[in-house]
Formats: structure tokens, sequence, C-alpha cells
């Protein structure tokens, strides 16, 4: 099995902890030179796994195509696309390709906060940070950290650090917190209130 349009997330090791293992066991991923890997599963509110035939099962071996880049061609020309191509005629083409076998030691449930936020026609896949810039050939680049703090004190002093941090129109970086979870809940929850309060409004004026 070639994992095409999937997308492998690497982790830190610390960050392993944090995983819910539906099935099977993440231990093979910490291990040096493993060849392990975790498949990442959308479980429903009780646990369970909807739809396991959709995923590869634990013990399966898949493979993973890297390289070193990746161009877009017009499949009608053999020429590099344009903004003008249509989307039907764009073609990947591959530049130092290779495959790597993995066997899949689990399938686990990512947290929203690590995961890609965004879906596609294949699934996603975790490795170690190790695992993936030895197959990679190259430097991992960091899309995002987490960090936790161990009070409400340490929570408060980061909160104000990332918000200066992040401050500005054009600040490159962004982050998310207990604080900003809990004034986006805050403001949805205001959004209700006040359409309801409209809501009231129109049903007792009509009765009226």
């Amino acid at each position: 099995m070639v994992m095409g349009d999937s997308r492998i997330e690497a982790l830190d090791n610390s960050l392993f902890d944090k995983l819910q293992v539906f099935d099977g066991d993440i231990s093979p991923m910490l291990k040096p030179d493993n060849n392990a890997i975790a498949i990442a599963v959308s479980l429903d509110d009780y646990g369970n796994l909807p739809n396991p035939e959709y995923y590869p099962e634990v013990g399966d071996t898949i493979t993973a195509t890297y390289a070193d880049d990746v161009k877009y061609i017009d499949s009608r020309t053999g020429e590099l696309c344009t903004e003008d191509t249509p989307e039907e005629y764009l073609q990947a083409k591959l530049y130092g390709a290779r495959d790597v076998e993995y066997t899949v030691c689990a399938l686990v449930e990512l947290p929203y906060s690590m995961g890609y936020r965004y879906g596609g026609d294949g699934y996603d896949a975790v490795l170690s940070v190790d695992t993936a810039q030895r197959d990679s050939g190259g430097a991992t680049i960091p899309m995002l950290y987490l960090f936790d703090t161990a009070d409400e004190a340490d929570e408060a002093e980061a909160e104000q650090y990332l918000s200066m941090l992040t401050a500005g129109e054009f600040s490159p970086l962004m982050y998310e917190s207990k604080a900003t979870a809990r004034s986006e809940f805050a403001q949805f929850r205001q959004m209700f209130l006040l359409i309801g309060g409209i809501l009231c409004t129109i049903i007792g004026w009509w009765d009226s």
C-alpha cells in the first residue's frame, strides 16, 4: 500500500504519552533505528472506531514515498504548470524519490491541538522525529510547539509572554491556550444568547 495523499506528522518522544492508543503499542516507535509507524484514527464519543475498514491494521506493512523535490507539470504538455493550468491536468513529478516500508505498530487518536486541523483523501500517520529525519534525508522543521504549565501562575505568565510575542497584525506567529479557548467559548455562548434573545423578542411580539 502506498500512502498517497496522506500526511505524516513527526513527534518528539515526550509527546507520545499524549496519544490515546486504540489498538497496538507505540513503544516500538521510541526505539532507535525503528521502522514503526502509528496511524491516526478518529474515534466517536464513546471511544469506538466507526470505520475500521478504512485504516490499515496493526502489523500491516505500508510504504511511504519521500522525495527531494516535487514539481507540478501540465499532463497535456509535460511542461511545468502555470497558474492557468486547470486542476485536472496537474500532475506531480517527484525528484529523488525513494520508498520506505513501515510496520504499523498502533492505531492512535491525536489530541485536536496536535493534529493538522484539515483532512484529505488519505489518512494521517505518526512517526518519531528521529525516524522522520532519518528517512526524509533532511532536517525536520517544527510546525508547532506544545508545552504544559505547572500551575495557574505559570499559565498566566506564559499567556502574557505568548500574547506579547504574537502581537501585531503582521505577526507570523499564533498560539492557542486555555485562555484563548475560554474566550472563544464565551463569544460563542454570547452569540447564542443574543440570537435566543432576539428570537424570544420576535415570538413575544408576534403573539401580542
